[in-house]
């Protein structure tokens, strides 16, 4: 996108598929998706970005706790 600058997309989901456990480990069907993109300039400066979504299940009490990170770094 510009000079000097690297962009990498990443994706993350989960899936309790089958069973319940005792809260707040598994609940059958509970999905979570959560898409983001590094920024990476001249191998120095980092920003992360990322948004997270919690969805399905009878009893997932994370349903409407979505949130969005970011976050910077320096390496030097």
């Amino acid at each position: 996108v510009f000079a000097g600058i690297n962009l990498t997309p990443n994706m993350a989901w989960s899936h309790d598929v089958k069973g319940n456990s005792p809260p707040p480990n598994f609940i059958e069907d509970r999905m979570a998706l959560s898409v983001g993109v590094r920024a990476d300039y001249m191998n120095i400066y980092q920003a992360d970005l990322s948004y997270t979504t919690f969805f399905n299940a009878d009893y997932n009490v994370l349903e409407d706790r979505d949130f969005i990170s970011l976050s910077f770094s320096v390496a030097f």
